[in-house]
């Protein structure tokens, strides 16, 4: 009984091109991380300036008629525009960015439970949270094709080849 065996390093090679492509975007995920940064720097800044929902979609609260009276109209979380200017990404690299917001940012993510000063409202009810930072539903579902379609590039008939 005669046994032979063929082994054709075409398709060998063509693998090993495709998995070396493959592991160095892995490795070096830096052009989609900075995506991932101007992409969340977008969300959050439509967030303040248009939706005014915290990223889960809850609408945030209302101003105080207070607060409406003192900037005469009611825009929560924006008067000047700084807080809206002041969105960016502080820090971008392998492990993936830190985004930055105007000092007092944190004040408004997390709300105020006493109010004190010139402006106390009577109710002593502070200022409610208005979360801005932080992943939507939306954004979980975007940033996970950006991150496939930065890793399969130029392979999208993987599955093809391979038998997926």
């Amino acid at each position: 009984m005669k046994i032979s065996v063929r082994v054709h390093t075409r398709g060998l090679r063509r693998a090993d091109k495709i998995i070396s492509d493959l592991l160095s975007r892995v490795n070096n995920p830096g052009p989609v991380i900075e995506d991932i940064g101007a992409y969340m720097v977008r969300s959050i800044k439509n967030r303040i300036f248009s939706s005014k929902t915290d990223p889960d979609g809850k609408p945030w609260a209302r101003n105080s008629d207070l607060t409406q009276k003192l900037k005469g109209f009611d825009s929560p979380l924006f008067q000047t525009g700084y807080l809206l200017k002041s969105i960016r990404v502080a820090d971008a690299d392998r492990e993936g960015f830190t985004l930055s917001a105007a000092d007092y940012g944190g004040y408004a993510q997390l709300g105020v439970k006493n109010m004190r000063g010139r402006y106390q409202r009577r109710d002593r009810k502070g200022i409610p949270a208005r979360k801005f930072l932080g992943l939507s539903r939306e954004n979980k579902v975007r940033i996970r094709k950006m991150l496939r379609d930065y890793i399969m590039t130029g392979h999208d008939s993987i599955g093809d080849e391979f038998g997926g």
